[in-house]
This record gives structure tokens, C-alpha cells and sequence, in this order.
């Protein structure tokens, strides 16, 4: 308790600027509670490698990108087909990029951790996996969202099957099934609220 109210005065004192180190601070605390064989695991990331890869991101593509948006829609127009693309085009590319960042997040996380001086690390392609993850989007459009938990389990197991702990591999054996009657539930809610909305507001 005592640590997530430091971070939070913290964060709010620096404009949100220290939250990169709040997370390596909570990411250690975590990390040491988690014990194996009576060893507690150990996470050697900083904050600064956090900011640094932030403002990497936000110089190289983010900034670069809301530049070319604006200026696109200040001279041609929002209405303008080629302002329509370039935002398709900005949205797909965001898509891609996620699955990428989700995996190489990963990587980062597990070549911070240690274990009796045994490092984790990520063996596989971040392309191959976003390219995976753009897919699974494009399926749950076409299946209104019923391919969901099928993707999720896929996507699990090809990032955990990449995932090593020195050189012994990690394993996921999971099944959609289980999680379907869950989210069809959840999915009929969602129906049935949005045509009670659009109920009301027509």
C-alpha cells in the first residue's frame, strides 16, 4: 500500500513523468515475491530504459504520425478521400506495430529477469507475431468478435513457446472452449444494451 501511494504522489507531482519508474518499482516488489524452489525471482530493469524507449517511440512514430494527420486534414479536409486513407492506413499500421510492441514488451520483461543468475529471454519473431496478432483482428471483424477467445489462447501459446528460461523452453496447453459460454454471455449483454440504447434514442 505504502508503495502505490508513493507512486501516485509521485506520478501526480512529476505530471505523470515518474511512471516509468513507479512501474520498475512495482515490477521489483512483484518479482521478489515470486519464489521458485525458495528463490525469489529478481528484476534488473530501470526506469530510465522505460522513459528512454517511450520517447524513442513517441519522436520516431508517434509525433511523426499525428504531424502528417494534421497537416493532411488542415489542406485537404476531414472529408477528403485521401485524408480517409491515410487514417485506414495510420489505423492498420497502429495494428501491426501493437503486436509488435506487445511481444517485444515481453522480450524486454523476461531479459530483465533473473533466477539464481539464470536469465529469461524471447526466442521467436516479433514480426511473425504481429503479423498473427493484424490476423486475429481481421478475424474477429468478419466473426463479430466470436473468434476472440480461439485468438487469444492462439496468440498465448505461440508467445509462451517462445519464451526460455536459460535454455529450458516454457509450455501452455490451453483450450478455448472454457471460455466461450463466459464471453457469449458477455456478448449478448453488450447486443441487447446497444439496441436498448439506440432504443431510447431513436
Amino acid at each position: 500500500a505504502s508503495l502505490a501511494i508513493v507512486n501516485f504522489l509521485l506520478i501526480v507531482i512529476t505530471l505523470s513523468l515518474y511512471r516509468f519508474w513507479a512501474k520498475t518499482r512495482v515490477r521489483r516488489h512483484i518479482w521478489s515475491c515470486i519464489h521458485i524452489n525458495g528463490e525469489p525471482l529478481e528484476y534488473t530493469g530501470t526506469g530510465k530504459e522505460l522513459f528512454l524507449g517511450a520517447l524513442v517511440v513517441f519522436l520516431l512514430l508517434t509525433l511523426p504520425v499525428v504531424l502528417v494527420i494534421t497537416a493532411t486534414t488542415i489542406w485537404l479536409g476531414p472529408q477528403h478521400p485521401l485524408t480517409a486513407m491515410l487514417q485506414t492506413g495510420v489505423t492498420i499500421l497502429v495494428l501491426l506495430l501493437t503486436g509488435m510492441a506487445i511481444y517485444r514488451a515481453r522480450r524486454y520483461r523476461l531479459s530483465r529477469t533473473l533466477w539464481r543468475g539464470i536469465r529469461g529471454t524471447l526466442v521467436g519473431s516479433s514480426w511473425r507475431y504481429s503479423l498473427l496478432y493484424f490476423g486475429s483482428w481481421l478475424l474477429k471483424i468478419f466473426t463479430l468478435g466470436w473468434s476472440t477467445p480461439a485468438m487469444n489462447v492462439e496468440l498465448q501459446q505461440r508467445i509462451t513457446r517462445d519464451m526460455r528460461f536459460g535454455e529450458t523452453p516454457f509450455t501452455f496447453r490451453g483450450s478455448a472452449g472454457p471460455l466461450y459460454p463466459a464471453y457469449a454471455l458477455c456478448w449478448f449483454l453488450v447486443v441487447i444494451l446497444a439496441v436498448f440504447g439506440l432504443a431510447l434514442g431513436g
